[in-house]
């Protein structure tokens, strides 16, 4: 069922329109639940920052017994975030030590090319201005990095260049500038800024259906290409690689393996708990155990939050929206050195509650009913 906001209803009685607040009245428990959808979600690199930031400050706040408001706080220190890129702060700290803040990405060259050699057409859409973006390319990929894409958009200003109607501007790099002529089609190789995703798949005669964008920002890099254009969208989540090594540990294979066993057990002679008193105490112990293998197993991944996929049983919310808005995602993207250009990935077939996919499956040895005494 689709849900549809009551800003976007026009509800009419008699033929006068009514005002939102007797809309709802009308309504009442049928409108969907917006409470809690204006909250930011800090979900990238980017924000980790961001969050170290507001939790020291409010540390520092209880710590001194000084009261405040917490809107004003996010307020504040998103002023102080944007300041530091408006100022160039940011940029100049990052580029006077690369080696620093730039992590090599082994392989990440190596695929690039092997994309372009092999017919593909190569584009980059960017918020950072081109002076930043260029020196941390050359650091990464080398002076000729230009030459594997043939179009590069700079201060792209996301997510505003997916909703907005912003023009193209031609930079002119000799002397960081931006062209007042107007942009009638991109030219391969130059450098372009602003301008809007609707024009740029128009301009650059993109078949909507062959393109697979990349991005590191499931809201603000891979909903609006999949949803307005219908793009193929690809998931870069670092966070993967840790989550990998932790499920392939031996002692969370294990652990998983034995959870899963226990479950069905559990299922399956629950009905002799309250038939016999021996069967009731083990009954119990057995449910004690399950509770303590979830447990142990979401530690395994973070001892505070477990793992950033699951929660016990179910996708977390973030895992849900990844999945409904990436056709794939990586931790990084020469992870994709290891299959050819033209290699198709199907989709897995998971279970649904009514389904099992389990090839062994736990039975009773007996109807449920009274334990025979095998004395």
């Amino acid at each position: 069922m689709l849900s549809i906001r009551s800003r976007r209803v026009q509800y009419f009685e008699e033929g006068r329109n009514l005002q939102t607040t007797k809309l709802s009245n009308c309504m009442a428990a049928s409108l969907p639940d917006t409470k809690g959808r204006n909250l930011p979600q800090l979900i990238d690199l980017f924000s980790l920052p961001w969050a170290g930031l507001l939790s020291t400050v409010v540390q520092y706040f209880d710590d001194n017994n000084i009261s405040f408001d917490p809107v004003c706080l996010y307020q504040d220190v998103a002023e102080a975030v944007r300041q530091v890129h408006v100022t160039g702060e940011m940029y100049a700290c990052v580029t006077t030590n690369m080696e620093k803040y730039v992590h090599e990405n082994v392989g990440l060259k190596t695929y690039l090319y092997k994309l372009r050699n092999t017919g593909k057409e190569l584009f980059m859409v960017t918020n950072s201005p081109f002076s930043f973006m260029n020196i941390g390319m050359c650091y990464m990929l080398g002076e000729d990095w230009r030459s594997l894409f043939k179009y590069i958009v700079v201060s792209a200003k996301k997510p505003d260049f997916f909703q907005g109607k912003a023009p193209f501007r031609l930079y002119q790099e000799r002397d960081d500038s931006l062209w007042y002529e107007r942009v009638s089609d991109l030219r391969p190789g130059a450098i372009y800024a602003g301008g809007n995703i609707t024009e740029f798949s128009k301009k650059a005669k993109f078949e909507n259906s062959g393109v697979l964008y990349v991005g590191d920002h499931i809201y603000t890099d891979l909903a609006d290409p999949m949803l307005q254009l219908g793009w193929h969208t690809a998931a870069i989540v670092p966070e993967l690689a840790r989550e990998i090594r932790a499920q392939n540990h031996e002692e969370f294979r294990t652990t998983v393996t034995w959870l899963e066993i226990l479950t069905r057990l559990i299922e399956s002679y629950q009905c002799f708990e309250l038939a016999d008193e021996r069967a009731k105490g083990e009954f119990t112990n057995w449910i004690l155990e399950r509770r303590m293998l979830r447990e142990k197993a979401k530690a395994m991944f973070n001892p505070h939050f477990g793992s950033m996929f699951r929660t016990y049983n179910n996708m977390t919310f973030f895992s849900r929206r990844l999945g409904r808005l990436s056709d794939i995602y990586t931790s990084r993207l020469p992870n994709m050195l290891k299959y050819s250009t033209d290699h198709t990935f199907f989709p897995r077939r998971n279970a649904l509650p009514h389904e099992s996919l389990h090839v062994t499956h736990v039975q009773p040895s007996a109807d449920c009913g009274d334990l025979e005494d095998e004395e």
